[in-house]
């Protein structure tokens, strides 16, 4: 439209198109923002019904996990897993997709304008893009890792207020507040030093996309400037070289917010993954055997028992014992470490 304005319009003096010219941009404009208000409406719902959805399928699934993977698990992080990490792939898959979308499609249209007009021009603009796209590259492999260690460190700091919070009685009760306060502030300065590493990988990376796109600006007013005067370039055609060049340049910019807000999604939808794809130890067999309550004697022998955590030394070794039904038995041992085992069978 530029183009047409200045080589066809203002040049040969034929102002009475311009009304055509405004008219046609003010549709462009209306079309435009009714595209974005689509966008913003379905990516919502999208966004929010996958949440739904996901928030749902873990919940559920934490439900049939066995006490295996109860032993283990916090339940900071569990939190952490439904409620930020949810938000994050909430946010990627509502909004942040579709941005990657846009600029591709940005990227694609303004590059097959430019080749039209010039495509001289057009390679000697585009010459930085490639390098562009590798420094991006490398700075989304650097940044994932350090989002996960990020993701990790805020699950273990929610872990740490959720057991204190829980357990604030026996914290006073035997006066280990300082203690308490130390773990917390190890984990805190884990987070701390997580959040300083990723921005300063930002600040080191996105400098240098910045220049690489704006070398693209110097190079088409420089060359473009050169072919102008040359009379192998139009005016109009300068100028229109000058907006879609702002197609291009615009997402890469912006390419290193959507690599954040990508490997965001990432780190936490691999989390997500993970719980959801937790095995069941104990599954219901196709034809269970229904046990009626007056059935059920309430009778249980430990003999030769012995029970350990994962790949760790033996909680208790070689138990036997005998409960009958109506008994009260006593256990006597290092805190934690027969108590718990024995009701957790």
């Amino acid at each position: 439209m530029l183009r047409i304005l200045i080589d066809d319009i203002i040049v040969p003096r034929t102002f009475e198109d311009v009304p055509i010219i405004a008219l046609t941009v003010l549709g462009v404009v209306i079309l435009k923002a009714g595209m974005q208000f689509l966008h913003g409406f379905f990516g919502g719902r999208l966004g929010n019904f996958l949440a739904y959805r996901l928030r749902n399928a873990c919940y559920e699934k934490l439900q049939f996990l066995s006490f295996r993977y109860y032993d283990t698990a916090k339940t900071g992080d569990l939190m952490s897993r439904l409620t930020g990490d949810l938000e994050a792939i909430r946010n990627f898959i509502g909004f942040g997709f579709a941005q990657i979308l846009n600029m591709v499609l940005m990227v694609v249209f303004g590059a097959i304008m430019m080749m039209t007009m010039s495509w001289q021009l057009t390679l000697f603009t585009l010459i930085c893009i490639p390098l562009l796209a590798f420094v991006a590259l490398r700075f989304e492999s650097k940044i994932h890792p350090a989002f996960q260690e990020m993701r990790l460190a805020l699950s273990s700091l929610t872990t740490a207020v959720q057991e204190n919070i829980t357990g604030v009685r026996t914290v006073k009760s035997f006066a280990r507040e300082p203690y308490e306060v130390e773990k917390f502030s190890t984990r805190n300065e884990r987070y701390k030093t997580n959040q300083i590493h990723a921005a300063t990988l930002w600040s080191r990376y996105f400098p240098i996309m910045e220049i690489l796109a704006s070398v693209s600006i110097v190079l088409l007013l420089v060359i473009g400037g050169r072919m102008v005067i040359q009379k192998t370039l139009t005016l109009g055609e300068l100028v229109a070289f000058f907006s879609l060049i702002w197609y291009i340049i615009g997402p890469m910019w912006n390419l290193g917010f959507h690599i954040n807000n990508y490997t965001q999604s990432k780190a936490s939808g691999e989390r997500v993954l993970e719980l959801l794809n937790t095995p069941v130890d104990v599954e219901e067999t196709q034809d269970p055997v229904i046990v009626e309550a007056d059935q059920v004697n309430g009778h249980v022998t430990f003999e030769s028992v012995t029970f350990a955590y994962g790949n760790k030394m033996p909680a208790v070794t070689d138990i036997n014992f005998d409960a009958a039904p109506g008994s009260v038995i006593g256990f006597l041992g290092g805190q934690g470490l027969v108590n718990r085992p024995s009701f957790s069978f």
